[in-house]
């Protein structure tokens, strides 16, 4: 409050002098004082109560981040009681299926036994993983019922990987293990708000690599938790190839942890995974828990899912398992499902899979929801000086998450989800900056120059086999029909494109014909409940002439350049046929080496209007996957779009096509 000075001459204040001399008008000199002091009473009242004010807005906003922080601190304490309910449904599944030997197979102890990983620090990354999970899924059934209208779902993804086995041919689709494992581990992450999906992506026939490793982000999908390696079958003792498709995993956009199966030789790689920042499992399955069928008085006295399992002391076969193998004919009486043969896996053992795989799932969910409980860790430091310590690399001390998350306080809390990505960011600084196997062997004999960019270098493909989420999407025909999630991988998609014997009239001219997607009637020709994986293919025809195609299209790179510049790609183009069964193709079918080499006189392609000359086949045993080149070398002219225009021609073969089965840029 101002205060007025003295005047030291006449005794009296400056202001009252001031004021008096204003108010010549005969006013006295107490009215003065007295209208002095009532405008300072109301200003001092003003003043006071707008000082009330603020604070009560700053206790009031104070209030409300409390009463935000209390409800999500709070969440772990209603979430364990939730998950322990959605857990009954998986418990009570495995007691109708295994009856008193769920406890010897189930149990905990016996469940971690059964997957081995380099280190603790890989189960501490998908640990990790679903903590983010579980907190962006709290925080988002936080908000208001408005705003949760137009929150995405929070879901946990495990694509499966791998050759027929894995795609369950010979089995009903829902039947494999993969749709196993989404049903059996569905309810648990389900009560902490996370829709749980197992997606099945294997194909029958397949090896990991090239393409698939290089078409990852586009068959799989963008968005991985857990990507399932199962190509022992078809890649043998190949390694590098499961070293290419881990490193293509390693530069994916969400690096997801791996789970290899028949994987004993890749024990190595797998702990040069987990240095490099990734987490990497071995799956072990033990069936030895289990009676043998053939040693029991009554077979039919055991339970569902262990009654003719094992004969012997192998699964589901020699007499009597083997007749019980395959649970499909009251399905698919007609046509039957084809594809059960002995290398093939039958529903007890898929079953036994998918709860094996379900069972560390939900093993790990309760330890994740646990470790989020802050009663139960004694931090050091706060989050935003731990975010501060990791943004700026100076905290030595902590040289892995193990030491960096006991100085934390964990909770149900946006600043601890920053914590967790910048774990995960700092992991994917890891993998970019370490360094790239030297084993592919082949790869490295024919074109040394682009081994680092086959293993990490930014790709596109133009995929044509189904199952893929590019197609799913509708990126591939650009149609923009999304399709919707069903089950265990299956989705509402329509077959596009045309059946091979079907396709257009042929132009004629010279002006490129669009290269056809096509698909054969008889890979259709299957129950509706079987396998979901088909060999289409794009099509060259010998009576188009020219025949062209976008690399990426425009969909595609949208979906898949987002976040990089237009030249994200060196001009490196690998084009892969389709593979034929058992390596047999029809007889019109023109061998791409007849088409990309330039003194054969079958056929030529361009490349941005650049002639192919030859190429380099880099895949291990069918001759499919080919580096186009040029006469200047592998690298060819990229567009003002960043897209590249392939155009091919047969010539000299009449009736002659080409399927190719994906392009890959990069």
């Amino acid at each position: 409050m101002m205060r007025a000075r003295k005047n030291m001459v006449g005794g009296t204040s400056e202001f009252d002098d001031l004021e008096t001399r204003s108010l010549k008008s005969s006013a006295k000199k107490a009215e003065v004082r007295q209208v002095y002091r009532t405008r300072q009473v109301i200003a001092f009242v003003v003043l006071s109560l707008f000082a009330v004010m603020m604070i009560y807005r700053e206790d009031m906003a104070s209030d409300d981040v409390t009463l935000m922080e209390r409800k999500i601190v709070g969440g772990v304490a209603k979430l364990k009681p939730l998950l322990k309910e959605g857990r009954k449904s998986y418990d009570t599944i495995l007691q109708e299926q295994y009856g008193k030997y769920s406890t010897d197979a189930f149990q905990r102890s016996a469940v971690l036994s059964q997957f081995s990983a380099p280190s603790p620090i890989s189960n501490e990354r998908l640990k990790r993983r679903m903590k983010i999970k579980i907190i962006q899924a709290a925080l988002s059934s936080s908000d208001t019922v408005a705003d949760a209208a137009d929150t995405p779902v929070t879901t946990f993804t495990w694509a499966v990987g791998g050759h027929s086995a894995a795609a369950g041919h010979g089995d009903l689709f829902h039947q494999s293990y993969g749709a196993v494992l989404e049903k059996a581990a569905q309810p648990a992450f389900a009560a902490l708000g996370i829709e749980f999906r197992s997606k099945n992506y294997a194909m029958g026939g397949t090896s990991s690599g090239p393409d698939q490793a290089l078409c990852l982000n586009e068959i799989y999908g963008m968005d991985l938790d857990v990507l399932s390696w199962d190509f022992g079958m078809t890649d043998g003792r190949s390694t590098w190839l499961y070293e290419m498709w881990t490193q293509r995993a390693g530069v994916h956009p969400t690096k997801p942890s791996l789970f290899t199966f028949d994987g004993k030789r890749h024990v190595d790689i797998n702990s040069r995974l987990e240095s490099a920042g990734m987490a990497a499992f071995l799956v072990q399955a033990n069936t030895g828990v289990f009676p043998n069928s053939d040693e029991v008085a009554d077979p039919m006295e055991l339970p569902p899912g262990v009654r003719y399992f094992m004969c012997s002391g192998h699964v589901e076969s020699g007499e009597p398992c083997s007749i019980d193998k395959w649970k499909t004919a009251e399905t698919c009486p007609d046509p039957k499902v084809s594809g059960q043969v002995s290398w093939h896996t039958g529903w007890k053992n898929h079953q036994f899979i998918g709860h094996l795989l379900a069972g560390y799932m939900v093993e790990l969910l309760f330890d994740a929801l646990d470790e989020l409980d802050s009663s139960n860790v004694a931090p050091q430091t706060t989050t935003e000086t731990q975010e501060r310590r990791l943004e700026s690399n100076e905290d030595e001390a902590n040289e892995n998450e193990e030491d960096a998350a006991h100085d934390m306080i964990p909770s149900i809390s946006d600043s601890y989800l920053r914590y967790l990505l910048l774990l995960e960011e700092r992991d994917k600084e890891t993998f970019i900056a370490s360094e790239v196997p030297k084993n592919h062997k082949v790869l490295l004999d024919k074109a040394p120059d682009l081994y680092t960019a086959f293993h990490r270098n930014h790709t596109m493909c133009h995929a044509s086999y189904l199952p893929s989420q590019a197609r799913y999407d509708g990126l591939v025909t650009e149609s923009g029909n999304v399709s919707t999630y069903l089950h265990g991988g299956r989705t509402t998609y329509v077959d596009e494109g045309y059946e091979v014997s079907q396709l257009p009239a042929a132009n004629g001219e010279d002006d490129p014909t669009p290269i056809w997607l096509g698909f054969w009637a008889k890979s259709r020709n299957i129950c509706e409940h079987a396998e979901i994986d088909y060999k289409d293919a794009f099509i060259v025809r010998q009576e188009d002439n020219w025949m062209s195609m976008l690399v990426p299209n425009d969909s595609e790179m949208k979906v898949f350049n987002s976040g990089y510049q237009r030249d994200s790609t060196s001009g490196v183009v690998m084009i892969c046929t389709r593979f034929c069964d058992w390596g047999e193709c029809a007889p019109n079918v023109v061998p791409l080496t007849s088409v990309t080499n330039i003194e054969a006189p079958v056929g030529s392609i361009l490349v941005n209007d650049v002639k192919v000359k030859s190429s380099t086949a880099i895949d291990h045993q069918w001759d499919r996957c080919h580096i186009l080149e040029h006469e200047g070398g592998y690298y060819f002219p990229l567009s003002l779009s960043g897209q590249y225009e392939i155009k091919i021609r047969i010539d000299g073969v009449v009736g002659g096509q080409v399927h190719i089965s994906n392009v890959v840029v990069l």
